[in-house]
């Protein structure tokens, strides 16, 4: 079981942070709105910037109180909200933090944490280029 959880480290570890694809979606999203509005990408980018780490910070305390279903509801938002702006990455630990999260063994998770507050940095580093970008515009 040990080693399945490296493989499956390792395979996320792998991950692109962001997918390209849908980030260039979201772009496209700009064409939608009119010279008036706020940039649709700056403010969704905001959102999730200011969104994330109180719920990063939630999944570090339910997991250190083993609390596995407000573990696994964490979990499932961060997938969520991840997974609306491309960030295939922390998508996927979040799926298999909520799935995994539900089990006997919460104690193992904790690199998957880890890694996940890792890939949000990259995220987020990636994020700030393109909103700098935006505004610039």
């Amino acid at each position: 079981m040990l080693q399945n959880r490296e493989q499956i480290l390792e395979k996320f570890a792998a991950l692109e942070a962001i997918d390209p694809m849908m980030l260039e979606q979201i772009r496209m999203l700009r064409q939608l709105q009119t010279e008036d509005e706020e940039d649709i990408l700056v403010e969704l980018i905001g959102l999730f910037i200011e969104d994330t780490p109180p719920k990063l910070q939630m999944l570090r305390q339910t997991f250190t109180e083993k609390d596995r279903n407000l573990f696994a509801r964490t979990a499932h938002s961060l997938k969520g909200s991840s997974g609306n702006l491309g960030a295939s990455q922390m998508m996927e630990i979040c799926s298999f933090l909520e799935n995994e999260g539900r089990g006997e063994e919460l104690e193992s998770l904790a690199p998957f944490i880890d890694l996940l507050e890792k890939s949000y940095e990259r995220v987020k580093a990636i994020f700030e280029v393109e909103r700098t970008r935006s505004i610039e515009n």
